[in-house]
């Protein structure tokens, strides 16, 4: 190849340098482009390209570019990129899997490209080994690798898939792979909204039937990781809206329960009076009206007793927040509704006489002054400590007695007072 670019560049040495760089040393693609080179040399008026030096590899890049990458479809003679896409398409079944494995390797060529872009495309291209991302797809044996492999457009490489060189790179391309996909997927443009939400957006999942409908097409098929981490997060969220409106469904019955129970209850009352009205007219039924007596007492006694306790725990806790004189009118009156019981029920007069005991030797009463129809904003103390000054945003200041007996109310303020002095 080098003899015949010597009789038709100026330059041949680095025109098939740059060459093989979009070859990749693929020998067909390799043959195609010397014979385009020599095409186009074959078009001149000498029969020789001339170029300036370092123009070298735009010039090459542009052939490619114009004879082999754009419309590449109708280009393609003789055949060989249409045999790959081929390759990769033939069998519907695992051509999402494949599709998928080629776009996780194109996007990590892809960030590896913008992580030495810096470096200048010569410089990068006699630069060496490149390493590979933490994305990169590792090389393994499994059927789909194997099948992508055999299509001719990647490589292992290093441990890695590889993609075998930027001519394919640039056909086949992260917007072809996208248009390959959506065309297989049934679901594309969901599909499509929640990969651009950044896997975040729940509306864009499919539910119900259409989650039914993509299940079962995918049965038998290969997908890509992306499409399974699709379909499981729209299974999660339809589990999780289901056992939403199965819980729903749930209140609302309890809440449908608890009406009728409160309805029964509600016409048990009026049978009650009812029978009430029929024992007071018939002797014979004197036992069952005796009985409910006893029924209702005890229900009476409960409510009481739980009354009761309710004033105890009342106490106590007022009792802890310091409130003790509250404490106390709370320990009085559960006193009180005991006393009203008799010897009905013991059990809890030890607790009412704790809590009783609790806030007459531990409650300490302060002198309380009210009066303000605001907040209170300032106090001050008279010199001999028999008066006390409150000015209060009511645009009022009230003069007070120690005890708490109000002495006097200054008025006429323009607005609210915020200081007072003796």
């Amino acid at each position: 190849m080098l003899l015949g670019l010597e009789e038709v560049v100026s330059q041949p040495q680095t025109i098939l340098q740059d060459v093989i760089y979009w070859t990749g040393g693929q020998p067909f693609l390799t043959q195609k482009l010397c014979e385009l080179i020599t095409e186009v040399a074959f078009e001149t008026t000498t029969g020789m390209i001339t170029l300036p030096l370092g123009t070298e590899a735009l010039w090459v890049e542009q052939l490619v570019l114009k004879q082999i990458i754009q419309n590449w479809q109708s280009q393609d003679e003789p055949e060989h990129l249409r045999t790959i896409r081929d390759r990769l398409l033939f069998d519907e079944q695992q051509a999402g899997r494949l599709l998928g494995i080629y776009q996780q390797v194109l996007q990590a060529e892809e960030a590896l490209e913008r992580e030495s872009q810096g470096a200048g495309e010569q410089g990068s291209r006699g630069a060496g080994e490149k390493s590979f991302p933490l994305h990169s797809v590792p090389s393994d044996d499994s059927r789909e690798q194997t099948q992508l492999l055999l299509s001719g457009l990647v490589e292992r490489h290093n441990g890695y898939l590889k993609i075998k060189n930027p001519i394919y790179r640039n056909v086949f391309n992260a917007q072809w792979v996208l248009r390959q996909l959506d065309n297989l997927r049934p679901y594309s443009q969901t599909f499509n909204a929640w990969v651009a939400s950044r896997y975040k957006d729940e509306s864009r999942l499919l539910r119900r039937q259409a989650l039914k409908d993509t299940q079962n097409w995918s049965q038998g098929k290969s997908l890509s990781d992306l499409d399974y981490q699709f379909l499981a997060a729209s299974v999660e969220c339809d589990r999780k809206e289901v056992q939403m409106a199965l819980e729903a469904a749930r209140i609302k019955e309890v809440e449908a329960r608890l009406a009728q129970e409160k309805r029964t209850a509600l016409l048990q009352r009026y049978l009650l009076v009812v029978v009430s009205i029929g024992l007071l007219v018939s002797s014979s039924l004197g036992m069952g009206t005796f009985i409910l007596y006893r029924q209702t007492q005890k229900s009476e006694i409960k409510a009481k007793n739980s009354e009761i306790q309710a004033l105890v725990s009342s106490s106590v806790g007022l009792f802890a927040s310091n409130r003790r004189l509250d404490a106390l009118v709370e320990a009085i009156k559960a006193k009180k509704r005991l006393q009203k019981l008799g010897k009905l029920n013991i059990n809890l007069a030890p607790q009412v006489e704790n809590a009783l005991q609790q806030v007459v030797y531990g409650a300490d009463e302060y002198n309380r002054f009210s009066g303000h129809a605001a907040a209170v904003l300032a106090v001050d103390v008279s010199p001999d400590s028999s008066l006390i000054a409150s000015a209060s945003l009511d645009q009022t200041i009230k003069l007070w007695r120690r005890d708490g007996t109000l002495v006097a109310t200054l008025k006429g303020h323009k607005g609210a007072v915020r200081t007072v002095n003796f």
